[in-house]
């Protein structure tokens, strides 16, 4: 599967985000018009890993946080989003197709908020 910034521009037509950005084939950068609660905007990548595409924060939120105090509420934050997931110290969710990736964006950020909002 081969993705480029476009592909993914396309499929968040109805949707409200600020930018995009290929930071290098096969990932693509969305910025957000969220926050995290240090004001830094909210970015989500999207990576090509062959197979599937993984909306990702690339570990932002826990860098964010402080790893430590928000691994404590990762246990809470199972219960508040079944789809992300959290590996390596990302939260990220896979999804097989473009299409697919404004909806697992969309929840990953959501889920990104409901655990800021723990801390």
């Amino acid at each position: 599967m081969i993705i480029d910034r476009e592909s993914i521009e396309r499929a968040f037509e109805q949707t409200v985000w600020f930018g995009f950005r290929e930071l290098k084939p096969g990932c693509v950068q969305i910025r957000t018009p969220f926050t995290y609660p240090d004001g830094d905007v909210i970015d989500v990548f999207v990576i090509d890993t062959q197979d599937l595409l993984r909306v990702t924060d690339m570990g932002e939120t826990l860098r964010h946080l402080g790893s430590c105090e928000a691994r404590q509420h990762i246990s809470g934050l199972q219960l508040l989003h079944r789809c992300v997931r959290l590996g390596k110290g990302e939260l990220y969710q896979d999804v097989a197709t473009p299409e697919e990736v404004p909806e697992a964006a969309i929840e990953l950020v959501e889920c990104i908020e409901r655990l800021c909002s723990l801390v």
